[in-house]
């Protein structure tokens, strides 16, 4: 049975208090985002306290969930299997801890309540779980400090989360075109048991398109360009050392029109950066589009108005999963405005699947309160789907016998290449010919 593990890779906090993060070289939040088996460093969390009366520190561990794109939208989820290391300083001052899956904010499976004073790592129950669940999969974490000032931490070495799943049958879509100067694309795929298949064709004049020997040349539907505008779906928090919480405020929301007009600032300790991933979504824009540019326009502030990239920073950077695209710019006040970036760099489809504003602040902060993501693209040819695959298909393009069935070349420094389409000038425009005969033994075809 195939399966991914999920890993830690940042935290939010939660609750009325929240553990303080070392910022001991050697105790930090990071050193946690390892799996279970991890015994060479730990992440030390010290636990807020009061002299007269208990209080409970809460935090989500957060885990990098890009290896859910390995499993099929079509999958069904199997067993989750989750364990944790860690250990408290001692019993007397840490009265109770609870470490517990959720999904969001709802609880799942059950907790682990133990309080170790040596490391120790857990199973943890983790429930039953849908795909949707699992794209906001999180480890809650809290731990009660007894009516006493008394220093208490909880030490944290890491935690994984496997999903088992099972694979539909899979069928194979093949596609060819014998017409003249017609091209479909992708020649083979091979797609899951209820799951969409799609072919693009660069034209669409003269030809019969059948699937499985069935005409479906009318399903041929033209293929449009267009603008997509996206908001932040999720975010994921690194190192921020205080007002985490505010990096949520951003999700959902346009730079036009924010969560609220907030001065707040979250930031880093002394010494550190931190950084919050903000994540979007243009699986929308159809497969091989042209990406004809990308704005970005995000309303907030800085927390200081003197740059520097040690101390103070509120630094936007946009990034293709882990490369960064063109250049950082920082907020320049510490009043909200809309902050358009000036080089967004240039972007392909496929990079736009795995597009993140970062946003880095550092002991001098800012915060983000909208984003406005937009995408102008364009979409040439034609497009065939089939729908719920439940069998092997084979598409073939052929001529429909009212054109000529020749192909046409050109001679190309040299060589000669196949004519993929010919233009004419019709009213000082060039325009893409829809009839074109050649004479042939006497007679125009």
């Amino acid at each position: 049975m195939p399966s991914v593990t999920l890993i830690p890779n940042s935290y939010t906090n939660t609750g009325s208090y929240n553990f303080t993060l070392s910022t001991n070289t050697s105790r930090q939040i990071s050193n946690a985002y390892h799996n279970a088996d991890n015994t060479s460093s730990s992440a030390r969390l010290t636990l807020a306290s009061n002299r007269s009366a208990t209080r409970t520190s809460e935090m989500y561990l957060e885990f990098d969930k890009s290896v859910l794109d390995n499993i099929p939208a079509s999958a069904t989820i199997g067993t989750i299997t989750a364990n944790v290391r860690y250990y408290v300083s001692n019993t007397t001052y840490v009265t109770a801890v609870s470490l517990q899956l959720y999904a969001n904010t709802t609880a799942k499976g059950s907790a682990r309540t133990d309080r170790p004073t040596s490391s120790t790592k857990y199973s943890i129950t983790s429930g039953t779980w849908t795909y949707s669940e699992l794209e906001n999969i999180r480890l809650y974490i809290s731990a009660t400090h007894n009516a006493s000032t008394s220093s208490a931490y909880l030490y944290l070495y890491g935690a994984d989360v496997t999903i088992n799943y099972t694979l539909p049958a899979a069928y194979n879509v093949t596609a060819s075109s014998s017409a003249p100067g017609v091209t479909i694309e992708p020649a083979s795929q091979s797609v899951y048991q209820g799951e969409s298949a799609t072919v693009i064709l660069n034209k669409n004049q003269n030809i019969i398109v059948t699937d499985n020997n069935v005409d479906v040349t009318s399903q041929l539907v033209q293929r449009q360009g267009g603008t997509i505008s996206q908001t932040a779906e999720s975010q994921t928090n690194t190192g921020i050392s205080s007002g985490a919480s505010y990096a949520s405020y951003a999700v959902g929301h346009t730079a036009e029109s924010p969560y609220s007009t907030s001065t707040s600032n979250m930031y880093a300790s002394s010494g550190s950066t931190g950084h919050v991933d903000y994540v979007f979504d243009f699986s929308s824009i159809p497969e091989g589009a042209t990406i004809q540019s990308v704005t970005v326009k995000a309303y907030g502030h800085a927390e200081s108005t003197t740059y520097t990239s040690g101390s103070r920073m509120a630094e936007i950077q946009l990034y293709s999963g882990s490369s960064t695209k063109g250049d950082a710019q920082h907020y320049t006040s510490t009043s909200n405005s809309i902050m358009t970036l000036s080089d967004p760099g240039t972007w392909t489809r496929d990079e736009l699947q795995d597009a993140v504003l970062r946003f880095t602040v550092a002991n001098y902060g800012g915060l983000i309160l909208g984003i406005t993501w937009t995408v102008v693209y364009e979409a040439s040819g034609y497009i065939y789907t089939i729908s719920n695959v439940q069998a092997a298909h084979t598409i073939l393009v052929t001529s429909d016998g009212s054109g000529p069935d020749y192909t046409m070349y050109v001679k190309n420094n040299g060589s000669w290449s196949q004519v993929q389409a010919v233009y004419v000038k019709q009213n000082g425009s060039w325009v893409e010919a829809s009839d074109i005969k050649v004479k042939d033994g006497g007679t125009w075809k």
